[in-house]
């Protein structure tokens, strides 16, 4: 897979770069020859204007070459205003002009034939020209002629070579690139692999193993550290569900032991047990058991999907409803939040039933408004030490290891409680209340 994504990287690199390349060279090769046009027609306007000068200032046309020999003019033409080449004498009166009406000629070898004498004509012009000439001409002055000058695009003929390092440059660099491109992402991909390698490692009965960081403090070094902190949160998640399911096998093999013990002895002295009485005893572990599987598949559904039907819920109502039949002092504020009603009535009854299981007189509860709704649940007896208010929250946490069990409740009420006001986007904490405990419940208003 890693070496696909090399490849594909450094196809899509080289093609990129062939095309920026290629373009950028298509429009430089454009632009040199468009400014060696201009360039070459400047030069013969200058130098047509510089021919009018001295025809103007009385130099005859035939008297022109002799002057500007040497000058370095390489082609022109002077034509009266008969179209007579007036500048070369021994050319044919009847030979029309050789670059009047031309703006571009491209002659390829030597100008031979009945225009040699013209080109005797031409100051310093040996009668070869292999490449295009661009030509200007200006007319008027005080003089009456037309000068018609060329000048070479390419003197030195240097586009042909510039066309062809240019064709050669492209490919190469566009696959020096590709190569560079496909080295640089080998490179920055072997953290990759080797986070790949790490995970592939990594099984459900093995999860203490982590991936490695790179020390680059890029994103692969943040994506490192991401997993590795999944996977500490799976393996914490993993380890909470083997206690869960230990604390919980542990908790049903009380109440099944105890149901069968009872049944056991009922039938090997049917003579000697009150039936009524054993049957009651059952009856009894049969509640408990069926109480403990309650909480524990309230306490499943609600890790796997927190509180449903949003609805607006009258807090006071709910704690009011929960109060019945208690002997409880209650400081009530109006106060309305979102969630299930159900569950947060859940949250008050499990609450409750703490607080008057470690009480010693007596449990009290406010619910007030500040920012949000605050439920609080105190009594006055041992209290939670501070070492333990994390851990009370947890499944099947008892911290009286004397409390019989029958009187001590299953040990998920307060787990519930939290799962709950997790599921509503609220907290529950433990307090000091001198003397005693005080559990606060804060939610969101709605």
């Amino acid at each position: 897979m890693l070496r696909s994504t090399r490849t594909r990287v450094a196809a899509l690199a080289t093609v990129a770069a062939l095309l920026a390349l290629g373009g950028g060279g298509l429009w430089f090769v454009r632009t040199l020859s468009e400014r060696f046009e201009a360039g070459a027609t400047q030069l013969a306007s200058a130098e047509a204007q510089s021919i009018t000068r001295l025809l103007d200032d009385g130099t005859a046309p035939a008297d022109v070459t002799s002057v500007l020999r040497g000058s370095g003019v390489p082609l022109f033409e002077i034509v009266d205003h008969t179209g007579r080449v007036a500048s070369c004498p021994e050319l044919d009166p009847t030979a029309p002009p050789f670059l009047a009406g031309r703006t571009t000629l491209t002659l390829d070898g030597p100008v031979t034939g009945s225009r040699i004498s013209w080109q005797r004509c031409n100051s310093g012009f040996d009668g070869y020209i292999d490449g295009p000439i661009r030509t200007a001409v200006v007319r008027g002055g005080t003089s009456d002629y037309a000068v018609y000058v060329a000048a070479r695009i390419d003197p030195y003929d240097q586009l042909p070579a510039i066309r062809s390092q240019v064709l050669v440059a492209v490919p190469v660099v566009a696959l020096a690139i590709g190569i560079v491109a496909w080295l640089a992402v080998r490179r920055s991909l072997r953290p990759v692999e080797r986070i790949r390698s790490g995970l592939a490692e990594i099984s459900a009965h093995d999860l203490t193993r982590r991936v490695p960081v790179p020390a680059t403090r890029d994103e692969l070094a943040a994506l490192a550290t991401t997993t590795n902190e999944t996977l500490t949160r799976l393996r914490s998640a993993v380890e909470r569900q083997r206690r869960f399911t230990a604390d919980a096998s542990h908790e049903l093999r009380t109440p099944l032991a105890s149901l069968r013990t009872q049944l056991e002895v009922l039938l090997a002295y049917p003579d000697r047990i009150d039936w009524q009485e054993a049957v009651t005893g059952a009856v009894a572990d049969v509640g408990r058991l069926q109480e403990l599987v309650a909480d524990l598949l309230t306490l499943a559904r609600l890790e796997g999907g927190g509180a449903d039907r949003q609805e607006r819920v009258p807090m006071a109502e709910v704690v009011s409803g929960c109060l019945a039949g208690r002997d409880v002092a209650a400081r009530l504020m109006a106060a309305v939040v979102r969630g299930h009603r159900g569950q947060l009535a859940r949250v008050v009854r499990n609450l409750l039933d703490n607080a008057e299981r470690h009480a010693r007189s007596t449990v009290t509860v406010s619910l007030t408004v500040t920012d949000e709704c605050v439920l609080e649940v105190s009594d006055d007896g041992p209290g939670v030490p501070t070492a333990e208010r994390e851990r009370v929250f947890d499944p099947f946490v008892r911290l009286d290891e004397d409390r019989d069990r029958e009187d001590g409740g299953s040990g998920l009420g307060l787990a519930i409680v939290s799962e709950i006001i997790t599921a509503h986007g609220g907290t529950v904490s433990v307090l000091d209340n001198e003397p005693g405990a005080r559990f606060v419940v804060r939610l969101p208003l709605a």
